[in-house]
């Protein structure tokens, strides 16, 4: 819709705040404002679109609807030239793939996704492959990879202050951590990462920590 000025309103922005507090309602909205997209012929808005319900999908047990979401954001994406949305698409598939015990394909698309992430300046994508590859290197037994590539994004993430937990690699390094026997060391990374997600107060962080 057009507000009184004439000014286009990008409905695919108005989706982040529901997304991101994972509001129940959210989610349908967004697979409203999807469908007359489709209905209005507004291509260029899908790509996004897509993105945001396939990396909710991946957040919850709809594994199978959020590939396939991903695959058409890569998709469209890459037929409209629409470089910075193809590079975090493919690094969300990427780490949905990692987590379904994918190799191959996760691993094409991470370095697809870093490779366009660095030409493009797209941080996201290059937080989501590298997480993609420790997850990767964690489902697969190679531990000593997993806390190499988990460690080294959680000190980029430092570097840049982005504190957000949901992106965090911590329960995943935790996890690698307690394989190689580190106890103290994964006991001093959950309780930071129990009051970064504390500090946020969602449930999805919130669960994590408790798990850890």
């Amino acid at each position: 819709h057009d507000d009184p000025a004439g000014a286009l309103i990008r409905p695919e922005w108005l989706m982040f705040g529901p997304l991101f507090l994972r509001e129940r309602d959210g989610r349908a909205l967004v697979r409203k404002v999807l469908d007359e997209g489709r209905a209005r012929s507004a291509v260029g808005t899908l790509p996004t679109l897509l993105l945001m319900i396939a990396r909710d999908g991946a957040g919850t047990d709809q594994w199978t609807s959020a590939a396939a979401d991903y695959g058409e954001a890569i998709s469209l994406a890459r037929e409209l030239g629409q470089s910075s949305l193809l590079a975090v698409a493919l690094s969300g598939a990427a780490w949905l793939d990692a987590r379904q015990g994918r190799p191959g394909q996760s691993m094409q698309q991470a370095t697809e996704a870093l490779d366009l992430g660095a030409v493009h300046s797209v941080h996201l994508a290059r937080v989501w492959a590298e997480a993609a590859l420790g997850e990767l290197a964690l489902v697969s037994g190679d531990v000593p990879t997993a806390i190499e590539r988990c460690t080294a994004l959680l000190a980029w993430l430092g570097s840049l202050d982005f504190a957000d937990p949901d992106v965090s690699p911590a329960p995943e390094l935790v996890e690698a951590l307690l394989r190689s026997g580190r106890r103290d060391d994964a006991a001093i990374i959950a309780a930071r990462y129990a009051d970064a997600a504390s500090a946020k107060g969602l449930p999805w962080s919130r669960a994590r920590a408790a798990r850890l």
